[in-house]
């Protein structure tokens, strides 16, 4: 499968698994994941492959969710503690906003 079709493929699992996500804004979570897909549609690597893994790593945390069942009795999730970290460069310039200002 080409690297397209993968994301394409990824894009619909996410898709899917936030539609058995239990929400009273689903609107607003599709267009939140539809525009983080067009986004990021132009990323060069690495920023691709890292953007593709927190995909992943969220399509992870919906489908933990959505698999509960009731009747399964077993409700419990782990999860990350910190699953949506800020990008690299995100950190890189504010951390050296603040060295220049002491």
């Amino acid at each position: 499968m080409s690297g397209r079709a993968q994301i394409l493929s990824l894009y619909r699992r996410i898709l899917f698994a936030a539609a058995r996500f239990p929400s009273k804004n689903r609107a607003n979570v599709y267009a939140e994941i539809r525009d983080e897909f067009r986004r990021n549609a132009t990323l060069a690597e690495p920023e691709a492959g890292e953007a593709v893994a927190l995909a992943r790593q969220s399509l992870r945390q919906l489908e933990a969710y959505t698999t509960m069942t009731r009747s399964s009795g077993n409700w419990e999730i782990t999860m990350e503690k910190n699953p949506m970290p800020k990008p690299p460069s995100a950190d890189a310039s504010s951390s050296g906003g603040a060295a220049g200002a002491s």
